[in-house]
């Protein structure tokens, strides 16, 4: 009994003689890495553009780009409000990371005027020319949320204005890679009925850069956005 007492005794010593290990646990099952930092803009300052790691366009008169909280939302929310009021310079923000072959992307919308369109691009380089987008999701003059592909179609749930959305889209290559199989959906918050649009994108572009923006041509878009987040499968 002595010896073995001795023993453990021993081994106890031994064990508090090594430095402690520190454990890195796995994500808990169905927990996902966002691939994209500061994506509900909570260190942005009201009345600034996003900060770091996010790009911005140029705030010029009726092109701007700000964090704010809307009006009647809570007061710790931080939205990006992009306002395009030209045929010139679009207003949009940009974010880069690692390649993402599949997963899902999600942002929340809320619409501050009728009319003018707002896109979400995931692509390479700066995701604005078409060859630089591996798919591209639009929210239409009419509210409607389009994805062009083999087949081009848009939902039949609309953005109205002053109600919270949520866009979420789901992606994964087909056609041995040479193609991207799209699920997208507009989800209006508070009724969680969401309205699927579907279709085939022919494209081998990487995903490393999401870009929401409106573009030239367009006048009048007034939106904000926040919770933008990007998993991989």
């Amino acid at each position: 009994m002595t010896k073995a007492l001795m023993i453990v005794a021993g081994l106890m010593i031994t064990t508090a003689a090594w430095p402690a290990v520190t454990v890195h646990e796995e994500p808990a099952t169905g927990q996902q890495t966002n691939y994209l930092s500061e994506g509900s803009f909570s260190s942005g300052k009201i009345g600034e553009p996003p900060s770091k790691p996010w790009s911005y366009s140029t705030n010029a008169g009726p092109t701007r780009v700000t964090v704010e909280t809307p009006a009647g939302r809570p007061e710790n929310e931080r939205w990006a409000h992009l306002v395009d009021n030209n045929d010139k310079a679009p207003a949009n923000i940009r974010q880069s990371f690692g390649p993402v072959k599949s997963g899902r992307f999600q942002a929340r919308v809320l619409s501050n005027k009728e009319g003018g369109r707002l896109f979400f691009n995931l692509g390479s380089g700066t995701a604005a020319k078409p060859e630089e987008r591996a798919m591209q999701l639009s929210i239409e003059a009419d509210g409607s949320l389009g994805v062009k592909g083999e087949t081009k179609g848009k939902t039949a749930a609309q953005v109205k204005t002053g109600e919270v959305y949520l866009v979420r889209c789901d992606f994964e290559p087909v056609q041995d890679g040479k193609a991207l199989r799209i699920v997208a959906e507009l989800v209006e918050e508070k009724a969680q009925r969401p309205s699927r649009v579907e279709t085939v994108v022919a494209t081998q572009v990487a995903i490393t850069t999401l870009r929401v923006t409106s573009t030239g041509p367009d006048t009048g878009v007034d939106y904000y956005v926040t919770d933008l987040s990007l998993t991989g499968r």
